[in-house]
């Protein structure tokens, strides 16, 4: 483990520490603080290294200030700073999200130059995703047409990027049926910035594709 990794995990654990005193001192639910300090977890992606600088992205379960996606950077002076922070586009409880992994993985989407990355939250057997990036100077999350052909930050069916693409999924259910699921592939088109459907797939759930991230 390399210093700048090990520094982020402690800034990372230090703040889970602080955000989950304030939540329970503001009274907040048990299911977003847990019963215990090992269920108040953040997820953090691998560093990357980006326009000569290293980052990392950290999502909180919740955070005082609402905004538990935060986007760090190690400085010239061997630390990490937030150089970005947006709100969850989970439909939970303000500042909160109740998050898959604590991991959050990292890849390439066709259509985009810089690293993508996927916050995962939970959900019954479905969990929902949201791609961040960098894109137009500033950090922002990716949007898709939901199933009421909508634009939605919120991209269900157990996303996930696989070879320049981001996969998602329309048989995720906590049963799912051993055929007939379709994969759907989607890139960004680099004129709106928004997620497109390139390719459709109808395969059998135990062969769906894992990811590369």
């Amino acid at each position: 483990m390399g210093v700048m990794e090990a520094d982020l995990i402690r800034s990372v654990e230090t703040l889970d520490a602080s955000y989950r005193r304030i939540a329970l001192h503001h009274r907040v639910s048990t299911l977003i603080v847990g019963s215990s300090a090992r269920e108040f977890v953040g997820a953090k992606s691998r560093i990357v290294q980006f326009h000569g600088h290293y980052d990392a992205v950290v999502a909180f379960p919740w955070t005082p200030d609402g905004l538990p996606i935060r986007i760090y950077q190690y400085s010239s002076t061997g630390s990490w700073r937030a150089i970005a922070a947006l709100r969850s586009p989970f439909g939970f409880a303000q500042g909160a999200i109740y998050l898959f992994s604590s991991v959050i993985p990292v890849g390439s989407i066709f259509g985009l130059s810089s690293p993508a990355f996927l916050i995962q939250a939970v959900g019954g057997g479905c969990f929902p995703g949201s791609v961040l990036t960098f894109l137009k100077g500033k950090w922002s999350l990716l949007s898709a047409l939901n199933a009421a052909n909508q634009e939605s930050t919120e991209i269900g069916g157990n996303p996930t990027f696989r070879h320049g693409y981001l996969l998602t999924t329309t048989i995720c259910g906590a049963n799912p049926a051993d055929t007939g699921n379709t994969i759907v592939w989607s890139k960004v088109d680099q004129g709106t910035s928004n997620l497109v459907v390139v390719r459709q797939e109808v395969v059998n759930t135990s062969r769906k594709a894992s990811s590369d991230s």
